[in-house]
């Protein structure tokens, strides 16, 4: 590779014929402008007098079009103007929700009037002119929420954050500022926030017209917090729409009451998909729950598990591909779990601990496991019998995960999982 081919921005790794017709490319442009002869640097010069005959089309140049190879680095201030005149997509399917965490929120600040460099934002600017923050979502929210700011949403419509104003809490170092808000904080401060730069990585779709937004998203959160294989974060990029917006869905009007609060890493989320699996599988023929579920006795307690989660991840990508309506079928089946399990604890979360026979409160009685195991125990049972039943119902299924806790020397797998149907 040539010297000047390489200041010109051709480091990544190229074919020779990729590199010779742009550099080629390149000597009839600068010849054109500068009249500067670059045939002597040229194996074939009959090949490039031909070339220099040809006349320069704009498509030529939209094709070798170099994109910016380092970020551009860009106060907050030009950032917030830039969001409020150009349509943002800030949380696209395939990022986690807003983290409500103010501390942590709080902790960014402080880096930012300390003056202490963070991570660049990577924004993928579509043909439809808007830009889809792939990475950096949550720094730009919480200093959009800090400062008061709205931005300009995909659709057009002013949209704010979650934390929109909050006030400062538990710094370590600028400890004075605990309790401050944008407005209340003193101008200095608000100043150095303003004029703090940050560094953005701008990829246009126009000129990265194969460009895979999701893979990116995936490679830049190996670190600090990395996206695992077989989790909801992982299947929330790429799986068919409508079955992740229906597992949200499902999982944002139950949390709390029949599944654990709401956390940031889609964790909800990802037991719905994993109850829709077991009932997608066992509505195949020939299948059974040892089909999906490993249950095995340990330590005096029966327990269990996914076989292999990366079986979800395929039956995602198959049904996501083929026919996603079947899968759908099993996410709804899991909402008529949700709604008996309603009517078992009528309403009332705090009796989620007596109904899996957890006797200390601030024990986590809402795991994985408990939920495969009452899912099987209500799989058979409508809601109808559970209201007519309600108390012996609750009552069976609590001993039930009682001997699942502290199960007898005598007592096999086997023997639990025959008695997992007689409810």
């Amino acid at each position: 590779m040539s010297l000047f081919a390489f200041k010109c921005g051709y480091y990544l790794p190229l074919t020779y014929k990729s590199i010779n017709n742009r550099y080629r490319f390149i000597s009839n442009y600068f010849s054109h402008v500068f009249h500067v002869a670059f045939d002597k640097h040229l194996k074939d010069n009959e090949a490039f007098k031909m070339i220099m005959s040809k006349t320069i089309d704009v498509d030529q140049y939209k094709r070798y079009k170099l994109n910016k190879s380092l970020p551009e680095s860009v106060t907050i201030d030009d950032i917030i103007n830039d969001m409020q005149k150009s349509r943002f997509l800030i949380r696209p399917p395939y990022q986690r929700s807003e983290v409500l965490n103010v501390q942590k929120a709080s902790y960014l600040l402080e880096s930012i009037m300390l003056g202490i460099q963070i991570p660049p934002i990577f924004i993928y600017k579509r043909n439809n002119k808007v830009k889809e923050v792939i990475d950096g979502q949550q720094r730009l929210l919480t200093i959009l929420g800090f400062l008061g700011k709205s931005y300009i949403d995909e659709n057009g419509n002013f949209s704010l954050s979650q934390k929109d104003r909050f006030k400062l809490i538990k710094l370590r170092i600028l400890s004075e500022l605990n309790g401050k808000n944008i407005d209340t904080l003193d101008e200095k401060y608000i100043d150095k926030i303003y004029d703090f730069p940050i560094d953005i990585v701008e990829i246009e779709q126009e000129q990265n017209p194969d460009f895979n937004e999701i893979d990116l998203f995936l490679r830049l959160n190996t670190k600090p917090y990395p996206i695992k294989e077989n989790t909801f974060e992982m299947w929330n990029a790429y799986a068919d729409k409508d079955i992740i917006m229906a597992i949200k869905a499902l999982t944002e009007k139950y949390v709390g009451v029949v599944f654990r609060a709401k956390d940031s890493r889609m964790k909800n989320e990802e037991l719905v998909t994993s109850l829709a699996y077991i009932d997608f599988k066992l509505s195949r023929e020939h299948s059974c729950i040892t089909d999906v579920l490993n249950v095995y006795k340990r330590y005096g307690r029966i327990s269990a598990r996914i076989i292999k989660k990366e079986s979800i991840t395929r039956t995602l990508s198959d049904v996501s591909n083929s026919n996603p309506l079947t899968f759908l079928q099993s996410v709804k089946n899991i909402e008529v779990f949700a709604k008996k399990v309603l009517a078992l604890i009528d309403n009332d979360s705090s009796k989620m601990n007596g109904l899996f026979s957890h006797k200390r409160k601030g024990t986590q009685c809402k795991t994985d496991q408990n939920f495969y195991f009452l899912w099987v125990m209500l799989k058979n049972i409508t809601i109808e019998d559970i209201c007519n039943r309600k108390r012996e119902i609750f009552s069976k299924i609590s001993y039930k995960f009682s001997i699942l806790q502290n199960t007898p020397e005598d007592y096999t797998v086997e023997m639990f999982l025959t008695d997992l149907g007689s409810i």
